[in-house]
């Protein structure tokens, strides 16, 4: 069981530019509290072609030895037709504790596109990732396929 409480603001910096703050606090039972704060930059590159410059900062209270655990990505993002885009970027995770180190890095893409009905939607993401190991980096490549049902839109 968690409560959890989100807030989210937009600013418009130029007509094609927004920046998004986002904060999400959640306390549950058995996970304690968790704190994430989420910075974005996008801009509108065309029609239908967003690039985007990520930052994320998450405090676990349970699991802070490694201290507060960040994330910084920058993608792109185009919308192909009615129900379907692609997405591709690059992604570095790390933590502060006990020093400041990168954990995971590498490149990702999302195909995202809608099928048999207009609110059931599939996602295929291919990504390789480099994990910070004690013997140095060393590459997974891994594949997630998600089912996505949509009952309301705004």
């Amino acid at each position: 069981v968690f409560a959890r409480l989100r807030g989210r603001e937009d600013w418009g910096l130029t007509e094609d530019t927004v920046f998004r703050f986002g904060q999400t606090f959640r306390y549950g039972t058995e996970s304690q509290g968790r704190s994430i704060s989420q910075f974005d930059l996008e801009n509108l590159l065309g029609e239908s072609t967003v690039a985007r410059l990520s930052s994320a900062y998450e405090y676990d209270q349970q699991n802070n030895m490694n201290g507060m655990v960040w994330s910084q990505g920058l993608s792109l993002s185009h919308v192909l037709g009615d129900s379907k885009t692609l997405s591709y970027g690059v992604t570095v995770n790390g933590h502060l504790k006990p020093d400041w180190r990168s954990d995971n890095k590498g490149p990702w893409v999302v195909w995202r596109s809608g099928f048999l009905r207009d609110w059931l939607f599939y996602e295929a993401e291919p990504r390789l990732t480099w994990y910070n190991t004690d013997l140095g980096w060393e590459a997974i490549w891994s594949l997630t396929l998600r089912l996505e049902v949509q009952l309301g839109r705004k």
